[in-house]
C-alpha cells in the first residue's frame, strides 16, 4: 500500500478525481469538526479531531485514544487498498507524523519522512502512533533532530544567498 502525505485540499483535489469506490483510503485529521462533502461520500475514511500540538496535557492534542483509532482502521483494511492518503490541513506536521508512524507500525522504513524538507513531523503524534503499535519511541528523538538540521541547514542556504 502507498501512503500518501496530503494538505487538505491536495487530498479534496485527489478524491474529486477517483470513483468513491477505488481502492484509496483517507485519513483526514483536522483541528475541529468539519466535513469536506467528498469526505462524506467516501467509502473508506477515518475522519479524526486534534490539534497540531506537541503539549501531552494541551486537552486539544493527540490522544493515545486518537492513536488507536487511527491504528485499528488501518489494521482493517487487510491489503484491501492500493493507496492510504494521511491528510491534515497543511500536509506537513500532523500528517507526515501520523504516516511515518503507520510505516513503522507496518514495518516499513520512515525516513524517507523525516529526511524530507516538505515534512515537520509532530514528534507527539509521531510517539503515540509508535506507542499503539507496540514500537520503541527510543529513536523518535533522534529522527526529529534529523528532521530539525535538515530545515535548519535549507534556512542557512536562503540567508547565505540573500
Amino acid at each position: 500500500m502507498i501512503i500518501e502525505i496530503m494538505s487538505r485540499e491536495n487530498a479534496v483535489k485527489q478524491l474529486e478525481s477517483e470513483p468513491p469506490d477505488t481502492a484509496i483510503i483517507i485519513i483526514a485529521m483536522s483541528s475541529f469538526e468539519v466535513q469536506y462533502p467528498i469526505f462524506l461520500n467516501w467509502e473508506r475514511k477515518l475522519n479524526i479531531y486534534f490539534s497540531d500540538i506537541t503539549k501531552e496535557d494541551h486537552p486539544n492534542s493527540m490522544t493515545v485514544q486518537h492513536a488507536e483509532e487511527i491504528k485499528n482502521f488501518v489494521l482493517s483494511l487487510n491489503g484491501c487498498c492500493e493507496k492510504l492518503i494521511v491528510s491534515c490541513f497543511m500536509g506537513i506536521s500532523r500528517s507526515s507524523a501520523v504516516a511515518a508512524g503507520i510505516m513503522i507500525g507496518l514495518d516499513r522504513d520512515d525516513m524517507e519522512i523525516w529526511n524530507n524538507i516538505k515534512y515537520y513531523p509532530n514528534i507527539l503524534c509521531y510517539k503515540r502512533m509508535l506507542t499503539v503499535f507496540g514500537k520503541p519511541t527510543d529513536r523518535a528523538d533522534e529522527k526529529k533532530k534529523i528532521n530539525e538540521n535538515l530545515h535548519d541547514s535549507k534556512l542557512n542556504e536562503v540567508v547565505l544567498i540573500n
